[in-house]
C-alpha cells in the first residue's frame, strides 16, 4: 500500500486527536502510551507554538474504504521553552544545550494500518524538517515493552539515552538523536 507522509494542518487537529484516542481506547496494554486527554485545542496551541503535526495518509482508493478518514497515522513534534520535565536534563545535556531540543511528542499509527513502517517514515519526515534542522538534538519517550515504537527510533538514528519513571511511574527509555552538522 502507498502512503502519503506531510504535515498537517491546524484544521487537522480534531482528526488526529480522534485517532489518538482511537488507538488508545483500542490498546490491550495502555501503559505503552501516555495519553492524559489531550484535546485539538491543545493540539492546535502546539502547533501555534511552532511545532508541527505529521501524518500518514493512504492513496485515494484505499481511503475510500474507511469513511472515518483519511489519516493512517500521525505524530507531533514540538519545541519545548522552560520545561521542568525537560527531557535534555534526563539524558545529560548541559543547560545551554536545552534550548537546541525538539521532541517527537507522540507517534500513534491505526491498527489496519501497522506494519507498513508509518512511524518509521514519519519519524524520518519529521527529522527532516526546517525547524528540526535548527536544532541538533531530537528526543523521544518510548516504553520499554514497546518493541515496534523502539524499533523505529532506533532504525532512524535514535539511541537510548537513559531510562527512568515519567508520566506518572510510566517506565520509559528517554531516545536521542543527535544530528551532526556537516
Amino acid at each position: 500500500m502507498k502512503y502519503t507522509i506531510r504535515r498537517a494542518a491546524e484544521k487537522e487537529a480534531e482528526q488526529i486527536i480522534a485517532l489518538i484516542r482511537e488507538v488508545y481506547e483500542g490498546m490491550n496494554d495502555r501503559s505503552l502510551f501516555a495519553y492524559d486527554g489531550e484535546d485539538a485545542d491543545w493540539l492546535r496551541q502546539q502547533m501555534k507554538a511552532g511545532g508541527y503535526a505529521v501524518v500518514a495518509e493512504p492513496d485515494a482508493v484505499e481511503a475510500m474504504n474507511r469513511p472515518e478518514g483519511r489519516i493512517a497515522a500521525a505524530g507531533l513534534v514540538r519545541f519545548p521553552k522552560d520545561d521542568d520535565e525537560d527531557l535534555g536534563r534526563d539524558v545529560g545535556l548541559a543547560e545551554e544545550q536545552l534550548a537546541a531540543v525538539s521532541y517527537m511528542e507522540f507517534a500513534v499509527v491505526h491498527p489496519e494500518h501497522r506494519g507498513n513502517h508509518l512511524e518509521y517514515e514519519m519519524i524520518c519526515f519529521a527529522e527532516q524538517q526546517p525547524e528540526a534542522k535548527l536544532r541538533p538534538y531530537m528526543l523521544a519517550t518510548v516504553s520499554p515493552a514497546n518493541g515496534a515504537s523502539l524499533h523505529s527510533l532506533q532504525k532512524a538514528g535514535f539511541r537510548i539515552g537513559c531510562t527512568k519513571e515519567k508520566y506518572g511511574g510510566k517506565l520509559r527509555h528517554i531516545m536521542i538523536y543527535h544530528r551532526i552538522k556537516k
